[in-house]
């Protein structure tokens, strides 16, 4: 597991386009004011980048997912926790960011992730990309603002498919 944090502009782009889905996409939820996505960034033949709203990530290195969720009211800061849970210990962590306070479990299966920072433009979000060793299946990740669980995101780590699309529909 990587930490892969998207430029601000580029989350910024990212969430303008992903707003525009259909409020019955069941990967787009509006919760007591917030609007909330889980995805992953895709790269076309020009190296463009765009977010894909799925539950199912390739298992391919370097593959960045993650969520983002645009908040209901405007804070100066805001305190937020992530935990995430794997089926299985990944190989590393890898490379982790310095302004967050981190806790591995003993079994190394959860990490959390607690921070506080301004919303950019409203948005917070946390990305991380694929590495060697990572487990396939399913994996939660659930995030709290000021200590409230505000949403979980259950999603799964699959093998790419041959098709050359980095997901396969259901």
């Amino acid at each position: 597991m990587f930490r892969k944090y998207a430029a601000v502009l580029c989350c910024l782009f990212l969430f303008q386009g992903a707003a525009s889905a259909s409020v019955s996409d069941s990967l787009y939820r509006s919760s007591g004011g917030r609007v909330v996505f889980f995805g992953i960034i895709e790269k076309d033949a020009q190296g463009k980048e765009s977010f894909v709203k799925t539950d199912r990530v390739p298992l391919q290195e370097g593959q960045a997912y993650g969520w983002m969720i645009r908040l209901a009211s405007p804070a100066a800061k805001v305190k937020w926790k992530e935990v995430f849970t794997l089926p299985a210990a990944p190989e590393t962590w890898g490379t982790l960011d310095q302004g967050a306070s981190l806790n591995v479990s003993p079994d190394r299966k959860v990490f959390v992730t607690e921070k506080e920072e301004p919303p950019r433009e409203g948005i917070i979000s946390n990305f991380w990309s694929v590495a060697p060793g990572d487990p396939p299946g399913p994996h939660v990740i659930r995030v709290y603002i000021n200590d409230v669980l505000v949403e979980t995101f259950h999603f799964k780590m699959v093998e790419p498919s041959a098709s050359g699309m980095s997901v396969q529909p259901d």
